[in-house]
């Protein structure tokens, strides 16, 4: 794909996970490329936010908001030129497993409650189950974009778990 730099996308809010990523173009995952470690940066604002306009397949943008953890929030996807949320109507695990690996944040996901009567933003997906292989969140089964029976206090956010899995075992004792 190609960058987009400068806030291309339209500037972000809150904190800066990311600083200084460079990428081959063979890593699946952001978190796989070369970055300054995962935790909120100082060194960066949000005009200098980073994007990219892939060729040649569906752009599909997702990012979660209202957390303090890079890792948990609500589930907005960019669709037309803004950022939209997304109902916990037949939301499953697998639902969260898709979007935790769509953003790179691990190979597991759980629902949680994110849902406001605040927001002002459009609701872009409602009904939405995954089995938990599909690509990303439009791969898997849901009504047309923009079609709802929601309100924001349906909000549907994630916690993602599993990008450091290790596996650990006591040995002599």
């Amino acid at each position: 794909g190609l960058p987009v730099y400068v806030a291309g996308f339209g500037q972000g809010s809150g904190p800066i996970w990311l600083d200084s990523v460079t990428c081959t173009g063979n890593e699946s995952t952001l978190a796989s490329c070369g970055h300054l470690g995962i935790s909120v940066t100082l060194s960066c604002n949000h005009d200098e936010d980073s994007g990219v306009r892939c060729s040649g397949t569906q752009v599909v943008a997702a990012r979660l908001t209202n957390s303090i953890s890079h890792t948990s929030g609500r589930v907005e996807m960019y669709i037309n030129g803004q950022w939209g949320t997304v109902c916990d109507d037949g939301w499953t695990t697998g639902s969260s497993t898709v979007v935790c690996r769509q953003l790179g944040l691990g190979n597991r996901g759980t629902f949680a409650r994110y849902g406001s009567a605040q927001s002002s933003v459009p609701i872009y997906l409602d009904d939405v189950i995954c089995i938990g292989s599909e690509a990303n969140i439009l791969a898997c089964r849901h009504l047309p974009i923009g079609s709802h029976n929601c309100g924001h206090s349906e909000d549907t956010g994630v916690t993602c778990f599993g990008l450091y899995d290790a596996e650990i075992r006591l040995v002599g004792g």
